[in-house]
């Protein structure tokens, strides 16, 4: 698949609101960073399912070639994440030594709404989250083969996610789940059925203004949530409108750096490749800068030119110094594979793996 260069000036724009949204900001505008995290979010996901199209056909539609992919490009890099932040945790004081938390975290199981009030996993989520949409959608597209019926199966499972809040049932998956699998699986349908190339050229995304005039003013209020009927009345609407504003955003951004002709750029790739670390990665940057440069458990935004500070050495260290280190520690292990791979086969073996996650996680 031809790259498409917006998409990681999209990515690149996502990880810099991240950033922001991950500081003491989030309680001083919570009116303006509320949004911009819904919309950051559903940059991923968007981006995320319509990159997922072209892995799972470029696997052959083979669930297990699919899933030795993402295990290697996701699954391992959390599941050290998680580690690595449960034995902080416990070290620093911050959280008791459960390894039923660990667990929670590793098998996943917080995606259950049940669990993740007992174990939460705070800034981690997105990455079960995401593993939990393209097992679902490998899933349904490896053994329904009729399009309608897949996109009603979609639909269906959207509804009962809703419907589980209304109900209150055990099983019931995190509040957000619905909100972001529908963009999810949107971004596939945009690659699946050829539709991003078409809203662009024809410029249909103008759609997008009378769609965020129309679902930007909030009228949740307005629905009580007093019985089962008022309830699923509120998650539909206050979902839904939340899914039309995440795409109707998105398409406006991508439709803006399209018609900007914004140029391929090697160091926004880099970012973008990298983007999966950057988030994993961003806590204990934070966590390091806090304690060890500022010297402060938090830095408020009325601490003024010091929170400003921090947040110039965040962009600085998460932005530049980690993506360059990544591409250093990947090309320093290259060569040492290029070097022992003539002599032996175990390496050209590893040699050829490392090449096919490199190109997998890029896209992801």
């Amino acid at each position: 698949m031809e790259r498409i260069v917006e998409f990681d000036w999209l990515k690149l724009l996502a990880i810099f609101l991240l950033i922001f949204v991950h500081s003491d900001l989030y309680f001083v505008f919570p009116e303006i960073i509320y949004p911009v995290q819904w919309f950051l979010l559903g940059c991923f996901f968007f981006v995320s399912g319509f990159l997922v199209f072209d892995s799972f056909q470029k696997c052959g539609a083979s669930i297990r070639n699919f899933w030795k992919s993402k295990f290697l490009s996701l699954y391992i890099p959390f599941a050290a994440a998680a580690a690595f932040y449960f034995i902080l945790q416990t070290a620093i004081g911050a959280a008791t030594a459960d390894p039923l938390r660990l667990f929670a975290h590793v098998s996943l199981l917080n995606v259950f709404d049940g669990l993740n009030s007992v174990y939460n996993w705070g800034s981690l989520w997105f990455i079960p989250y995401l593993i939990a949409f393209m097992l679902i959608f490998c899933l349904i597209k490896k053994y329904v083969k009729n399009i309608k019926i897949q996109v009603s199966l979609f639909s269906i499972l959207w509804f009962c996610s809703i419907l589980a809040w209304v109900f209150d049932t055990p099983m019931k998956l995190g509040q957000v789940f619905s909100q972001y699998f529908l963009v999810f699986m949107i971004g596939t349908w945009f690659n699946e059925f050829k539709m991003y190339a078409k809203v662009m050229d024809f410029k249909a995304a103008y759609v997008a203004v009378p769609l965020v005039a129309l679902f930007l003013p909030n009228f949740s209020n307005l629905f009580t949530a007093n019985n089962a009927t008022g309830a699923l009345e509120f998650l539909v609407y206050s979902h839904g409108r939340s899914i039309v504003l995440s795409l109707s955003a998105i398409l406006l951004v991508l439709l803006l750096l399209r018609k900007l002709v914004v140029p391929r750029n090697r160091f926004v790739e880099l970012i973008a490749a990298t983007s999966v670390l950057i988030y994993l990665m961003e806590p204990f940057c934070s966590y390091l800068l806090r304690s060890y440069v500022f010297g402060q458990t938090t830095i408020y935004f009325a601490s003024g030119t010091e929170f400003y500070l921090y947040q110039i050495t965040r962009i600085a260290v998460l932005l530049i110094l980690l993506p360059l280190a990544v591409k250093a520690a990947k090309s320093t292990y290259q060569k040492q594979l290029s070097l022992l791979s003539p002599r032996f086969k175990f390496f050209n073996v590893l040699k050829s793996k490392f090449a096919d996650w490199n190109s997998d996680s890029e896209r992801t």
